[in-house]
């Protein structure tokens, strides 16, 4: 059960336009010690952000600020650019949350971590 104050912050970020979204998730990153790259592709270009942790190799991020639940159809056209792009692990993140495709198809996939 989600507290009073998670719904409120799931709400703020909700509210936030999709580049405020992909700047806020970059920053998290970097606050992790991440250097972060931002691809600058705009609104649904493949992939927004590209991380490189300390001591791994660099992952992709897609970054989607929506209510909706994201279909799998979204999450395999992340899986493909990762692939087209030679990039091992990316994270999807969303401030909706995953349908039950999506979820049943990449959940235990570890190239691909889905973070609603």
């Amino acid at each position: 059960m989600q507290s009073t104050t998670d719904t409120w912050e799931l709400e703020l970020l909700q509210r936030m336009d999709w580049r405020g979204f992909e700047l806020l998730c970059a920053e998290i990153f970097k606050a992790c010690g991440h250097e972060v790259e931002d691809t600058g592709n705009g609104a649904d270009g493949g992939l927004d952000l590209v991380c490189s942790p300390p001591d791994a190799p660099p992952f992709a991020v897609q970054c989607k600020r929506q209510k909706s639940p994201v279909e799998v159809k979204a999450v395999r056209e992340f899986h493909g650019v990762l692939a087209a792009r030679g990039i091992a692990r990316g994270a999807f993140i969303t401030t909706g949350a995953f349908n039950a495709r999506s979820r049943e198809k990449f959940d235990d996939q570890a190239a691909v971590a889905l973070i609603d």
